[in-house]
């Protein structure tokens, strides 16, 4: 018996030396039917698709590693103002202004003795450290730094960094604080 194959368009055996299906009347070719060859047309602008993102990222990526070093476009980095509890008291003291102008922008790191733990009305942890004179100095500490404050004991020598620092009721407060050490 000679071999035998189905014809792509109506699915019928015909001999396989076949040129023309001899139940619905189409070309027997080499090449494969029309649908096949819409799936390949239809594949290429996917991958053309795909090739050019890749290339995109490839461009982003070399791109952010050359600028990674460009003061442009880096985020400047603050300095930091060290000073003690009783000194930071002493400056606010002498001129309110002028400490502020002193400090600027900078992150306010700030080492003295604790006095006291508390939480505020928002239930926010609060480091009190003594100073020299009659005041006191209050650091509001990120929410992050709770339970280290939980560990913490009053006469305990710490270093606190605040992100923001100014003078309220003659007292020099501290915001977004983070304990160093």
């Amino acid at each position: 018996m000679d071999a035998m194959k189905r014809c792509p368009y109506c699915a019928e055996e015909v001999l396989a030396a076949a040129v023309k299906c001899k139940h619905c009347g189409s070309e027997l070719s080499v090449q494969p039917p029309a649908a096949a060859k819409k799936q390949t047309v239809i594949r290429w602008p996917f991958k053309i698709m795909g090739a050019l993102i890749l290339l995109l990222l490839g461009i982003a990526a070399v791109f952010a590693f050359i600028q990674r070093d460009d003061p442009r476009y880096s985020v400047p980095q603050r300095a930091i103002f060290e000073t003690t509890a009783s000194d930071l008291s002493s400056r606010y003291d002498t001129n309110e202004v002028a400490t502020d102008q002193q400090i600027g922008n900078a992150v306010v790191e700030v080492t003295g003795t604790i006095k006291s733990i508390d939480k505020d009305f928002t239930d926010a942890a609060i480091i009190v450290m003594a100073t020299d004179d009659y005041h006191e100095a209050i650091f509001a500490l990120d929410a992050a730094y709770k339970a280290p404050a939980g560990q913490l004991s009053r006469g305990q020598k710490i270093t606190i960094r605040c992100g923001q620092m100014r003078r309220v009721l003659s007292s020099p407060r501290g915001d977004d604080c983070v304990i160093v050490k």
